[in-house]
């Protein structure tokens, strides 16, 4: 499976937060919780990288994380140079990011706590990310997918 980006947002209107994936991500809501939740405090894992902004809540006062995460990348195997290189990315990733969150989804009629959006699956075929030493997915995942293939879900 190649790298891929999922996201977090606490700025979906009424809504607050929001997770954001590429269509057909093929990957369990669990799973996305999981590592959206770890990457919110530890922007470095063995298989992912993540970038955050604190931004401002749209109906409250409040202030919440803006995270984006690059999934499926062999950290171990990255040199500093590429971990820059990978953060350097996902910042300018994470700046178009906020322009999807704040001008291009309608949150007055999105009402779903995960939204797929093709944008993100777009950002994550960039080409650098494509070279990138990828970890084996796990077995869960391995599990869910075999059950959605099959549609024994």
């Amino acid at each position: 499976m190649p790298p891929f980006l999922i996201a977090q947002t606490p700025r979906a209107c009424l809504e607050n937060h929001c997770l954001i994936v590429p269509p057909n991500l093929g990957i369990p809501e669990r799973e996305i919780f999981n590592r959206l939740s770890t990457a919110i405090y530890q922007t470095e894992g063995k298989d992912y990288i993540a970038v955050r902004n604190t931004v401002e809540q749209t109906e409250t006062c409040r202030q919440g994380y803006e995270v984006l995460v690059l999934v499926g990348i062999d950290i171990k195997q990255l040199s500093k140079i590429e971990r820059e290189q990978v953060d350097s990315k996902l910042i300018y990733y994470l700046h178009q990011f906020e322009i999807l969150v704040t001008k291009t989804i309608n949150w007055k009629t999105e009402h779903s706590l995960i939204v797929q959006r093709p944008e993100l699956e777009i950002w994550g075929e960039d080409s650098y990310f494509k070279q990138l030493p990828r970890v084996p997915i796990s077995s869960r995942v391995k599990a869910f997918i075999k059950k959605k293939i099959s549609g024994n879900e």
